[in-house]
């Protein structure tokens, strides 16, 4: 009986361990459970923020004619690029640090003229760096463009109101960053863009230090990005002296002063005008009166001999080239038989 009793007292002990074991695995497995929920439910919400993000872009338009980045920038070529568009990037998503959304960069300019205007003003490092400066723009993110429209009056113009009033419009698109607030051309658009309700969707991004009369009191949001763009314009005016060059004293490139003649009054150079109105002095130009003038005398003889030589000569030239073609019959006649009659002719002279 007793040994029965003692198999029946290890059978429950076992049991019972049984129970803690199945308990513990139980947890567990609980715990693996909640973390596998956890864990999907995370991947679902990034999925859901991925999808969102997809359907919402930011837009930034820049017009390139009159937003002109760092030059020091540009004449770095490829790197100068990429660091543009590193730095706009980080920019634009401080400024809108709760949002996710796919940033689009669309610059439009007239490539050679601003080339052209470069090498005016002296900065031809960045005008010879300027191609590779735009490939690296352009490679630094899949949704950045710099196009060159050519040139043309308003064709950048014409491509930002375009894709501004379409943008501003888009339901996934969630704000454009406008950048040519140095051009009064684009008031009126953005008026209308404003009256129509999207005033809460644009955002102004000025490159010069100062934006263009009239953008101020639209009382739009403004992002300013500072050393990315050039502040000031360009200054393509010729100097109204030339510059000294080297070796040369200074005194030698001013404008000389003004003299005084004797009689206190200031003594100007004369104008084309001056010269050409001023009276002839006279005796200035030998002029001989009728009766200086004589008549020349003329012999008959000798004009007569001279005509006659003339007419003498005309003949013989006129036989000598009938003879070139008369005197061998029977075949082409060329240049070294016209020669050979030429100088028969000349010999019997």
């Amino acid at each position: 009986m007793s040994n029965q009793k003692n198999e029946l007292l290890l059978r429950v002990n076992e049991l019972e361990k049984q129970i803690r074991d199945s308990s513990i695995i139980n947890d567990y497995l609980q715990r693996q459970n909640r973390d596998v929920v956890n864990e999907l439910d995370k991947t679902k919400n990034e999925l859901v923020e991925h999808t969102k993000a997809a359907d919402r872009r930011v837009v930034c338009l820049i017009d390139g004619d009159g937003t002109i980045f760092s030059l020091s920038q540009i004449a770095q070529g490829v790197p100068g690029g990429r660091s543009v568009a590193a730095k706009l990037t980080e920019a634009i998503r401080q400024y809108l640090p709760s949002d996710q959304f796919q940033l689009h960069v669309w610059l439009y300019f007239n490539k050679r003229g601003l080339s052209e205007t470069l090498r005016r003003c002296d900065r031809r490092d960045a005008a010879d760096g300027l191609e590779a400066f735009v490939w690296g723009f352009n490679q630094a993110a899949e949704r950045f463009m710099m196009v060159d429209v050519g040139a043309g009056k308003e064709v950048v113009d014409a491509k930002v109101k375009a894709y501004l009033e379409d943008e501003i419009k888009a339901s996934q698109t969630i704000k454009v960053i406008f950048s040519g607030c140095h051009d009064t051309g684009y008031l009126t658009t953005i008026r209308s863009i404003i009256t129509g309700g999207y005033e809460q969707k644009l955002v102004l991004m000025p490159g010069y230090a100062e934006m263009a009369a009239g953008f101020y009191a639209l009382n739009l949001p403004t992002l300013i990005i500072p050393e990315l763009f050039e502040p000031e314009k360009f200054n393509t005016s010729t100097p109204t002296f030339p510059l000294v060059p080297p070796g040369l004293p200074t005194d030698q490139a001013r404008p000389r002063s003004i003299t005084t003649s004797s009689a206190g009054s200031p003594k100007l150079p004369q104008s084309y005008t001056a010269v050409v109105q001023t009276p002839a002095t006279p005796g200035a130009y030998r002029r001989s009166s009728p009766t200086q003038r004589k008549a020349r005398h003329i012999d008959p003889s000798k004009v007569r001999s001279v005509r006659l030589e003339m007419v003498v000569a005309t003949a013989t030239s006129a036989q000598i080239l009938k003879s070139a073609f008369i005197t061998k019959p029977g075949r082409a006649n060329s240049l070294e038989d016209l020669r050979e009659a030429m100088q028969a002719g000349m010999h019997a002279e």
